[in-house]
């Protein structure tokens, strides 16, 4: 499989773009395929149409790609949100917002950032300095 074709994968089957139902592992353990719907999306569609994924709670626009079979699968057009790491959270613990922050990742590298909410305004995490704002702020 191409590393463009793994990724598109990878990226459409992230935790925070798919419900748990929808992943479908790859046999001897490999990275998981898209799902049914995102094929069901680009049925009659050639590759770079346009195409939407509708998920239990929300629909996914993205591009018509094949994957390593030449299948059409929908493929997301914008990467999904990731979840900070818990090293991110951890260092804007009982910090105020805006505050400068620096997270301790393994091998002993730093990333120096600013306290941000996360989307459900629930606690904080550092977001690095040379990150951008995610869409709405």
């Amino acid at each position: 499989m191409k590393t463009s074709k793994l990724a598109a994968a990878l990226l459409f089957l992230s935790p925070s773009t798919l419900t748990p139902a929808l992943a479908v592992a790859a046999p001897g353990g490999g990275p998981p395929t898209p799902p049914a719907e995102a094929y069901t999306a680009c049925a009659g569609s050639a590759a770079s149409d346009a195409c939407a994924v509708q998920l239990p709670d929300r629909t996914v626009a993205g591009i018509c790609t094949a994957d390593a079979q030449d299948a059409l699968f929908c493929r997301p057009a914008r990467p999904p949100h990731r979840a900070p790491p818990p090293e991110a959270y951890a260092a804007c613990h009982e910090r105020t917002q805006a505050a400068a922050c620096t997270v301790k990742l393994g091998g002993g590298e730093t990333v120096d950032g600013q306290c941000v909410a996360d989307p459900g305004g629930e606690a904080q995490f550092c977001r690095p300095d040379h990150m951008p704002a995610p869409p709405g702020e």
